[in-house]
């Protein structure tokens, strides 16, 4: 008997996320799609590259046609004879195989794109602690002053209540000054008590030459002008006495610390 030949079938080549792939046998894409590998209207193709039909319009036209059913394999040749691929025989629960395998194929897949749990490590006594090594308190350094060079004071000149001048240094005019302004102010109060005892003397003056030696009332009046007059003049001179010594005393002082001027 003849042996009859069967047709060759390269299989079809699918576009899996992006990528093609294949040659597979139509049954083995269609079970891809079942187990969600790829969906039902993903593009096939004879040779990848052109011709691209879904792979539902292919299973729906494959399963209107009739198929062809595979004439028994050829005899073997002899082993010294090359031999062709000879195509098995198909099985009737191939396609059910093919499904299975499928599955297994995309548990194993999503088994490992899962994370991998992180193992759990094994509980370890706790180490001995360590005696930390304690460094004893240093108090800090008191800081030292840093050395600024100070410019020195410039000298200042003073006049004495005699006229003369002098050049003294800055602390020595700290403490003279205070006391030259206070004898100005002294010698300012002597000359107004001056002007108020002057007064009185032209007023004493002007009633003796006026008075009525007769009258007693007049001549007691006048004595107590001329008693009011002899005191104002006594305090008068007290003061003046005590602001001469003054001036003699800060005379001699500036005198002392002073440089007189040429």
């Amino acid at each position: 008997m003849a042996t009859q030949k069967i047709p060759f079938n390269p299989g079809y080549y699918v576009e899996v996320n992006g990528e093609v792939q294949g040659p597979y046998d139509l049954e083995f894409i269609e079970a891809m799609a079942l187990s969600g590998l790829i969906s039902s209207d993903a593009e096939v193709s004879r040779d990848g590259k052109t011709d691209w039909k879904s792979l539902e319009t292919l299973s729906r036209s494959n399963t209107q046609a009739p198929r062809r059913q595979a004439a028994p394999p050829p005899v073997p040749p002899t082993p010294q004879a090359q031999a062709s691929p000879i195509p098995k025989k198909r099985n009737e629960n191939w396609g059910c195989l093919i499904t299975l395998a499928v599955i297994i194929v995309a548990s194993i897949i999503g088994s490992l794109n899962k994370s991998t749990p992180t193992p759990q490590s094994t509980w370890q006594p706790p180490a001995e602690a360590q005696p930390v090594s304690q460094t004893p308190y240093q108090p800090p350094a008191s800081a030292q002053p840093v050395y600024q060079p100070t410019t020195p004071a410039p000298d200042y000149s003073m006049t004495g209540q005699d006229g003369q001048v002098y050049t003294i240094s800055n602390a020595e005019y700290q403490i003279l000054h205070p006391r030259k302004l206070d004898l100005d102010a002294w010698s300012t109060k002597i000359d107004s008590y001056q002007r108020y005892t002057d007064a009185l003397s032209k007023q004493v003056e002007s009633d003796r030459l006026s008075m009525d030696n007769t009258s007693q009332m007049a001549v007691d009046n006048f004595n107590l002008e001329v008693e009011k007059y002899n005191t104002a003049n006594a305090n008068l001179q007290k003061s003046i006495d005590s602001y001469n010594a003054s001036v003699q005393a800060f005379n001699a002082e500036l005198e002392r610390v002073g440089t007189p001027r040429r």
